[in-house]
């Protein structure tokens, strides 16, 4: 019975997408830089300029309050968001 108590307040300790402003496109992008791939290899899976990934790669910086993409993969981690 402790263990499920502990993993339902694990739980609800975890961030959602929409809690931190990220977007439902902006998570999908997060989800593919956390398996590594570069913004090109992202148009190109979803179909969207590489312009556009770029934008939404700037928003989620912005939105998760970090410098650079490994650091908002890190932080989406750290948030449980990912």
């Amino acid at each position: 019975m402790r263990v499920h108590i502990h993993c339902a307040e694990q739980a609800a300790a975890k961030a959602s997408p929409a809690s931190v402003g990220i977007s439902n496109r902006q998570f999908d992008i997060l989800q593919l830089m956390e398996k590594g791939l570069s913004n090109k290899a992202i148009a190109g899976k979803l179909n969207i300029a590489e312009s556009t990934v770029k934008a939404h790669v700037s928003r989620l910086i912005e939105a998760l309050v970090v410098h650079n993409r490994l650091a908002c993969v890190m932080e989406a981690q750290r948030l449980g968001i990912l």
